[in-house]
């Protein structure tokens, strides 16, 4: 019984894990990897790469993040993803808005509203011709109430 329980284990790990592989299709099978700066047990990106990539190191994604061809963004978290899901991000489009591009309401328009009265900085930036823009707009759409959560305690 013992056997039999250590191979159901077992399988049950490689279902969910899969198969040993290269850090990059490990990236690309996940579509997108957490990263966490704190190292209490281990940053979040090398507990997830570690189980996934064979011989993996912790630092392993920061030292060969170039040669990946991967990017940085904000999913619902800041992480590490492959090309094809930041694509899929940026601009943030949605064809039932004016314009194509999300236009927050509700409680995220009232924040982002807030936030442009309290921090004069965000509208001059939104209004910058160098900022200005669908991917700037989409960013700022999505990213600008979760950022005043964080903001907010400070002030």
């Amino acid at each position: 019984m013992l056997s039999t329980l250590a191979a159901a284990k077992a399988r049950l790990v490689q279902a969910s894990l899969g198969t040993p592989t290269t850090l990059g299709r490990a990236i690309a099978r996940l579509g997108f990897v957490q990263a966490d700066p704190i190292r209490a047990p281990a940053r979040a990106q090398d507990l997830t790469l570690g189980h996934r990539v064979g011989a993996y190191r912790a630092g392993d994604l920061d030292r060969r993040f170039v040669r990946l061809g991967i990017e940085e963004d904000f999913l619902y978290a800041y992480g590490f993803m492959p090309r094809a899901t930041l694509s899929l991000l940026h601009p943030r489009c949605d064809p039932s808005c004016a314009g194509g591009f999300h236009v927050p309401s509700g409680l995220a328009a009232d924040v982002l509203g807030s936030l442009f009265g309290r921090f004069a900085f965000l509208g001059k930036l939104f209004a910058d011709s160098a900022y200005a823009g669908p991917i700037f707009q989409g960013l700022v759409a999505n990213t600008m109430p979760s950022m005043a959560i964080e903001i907010a305690p400070a002030q």
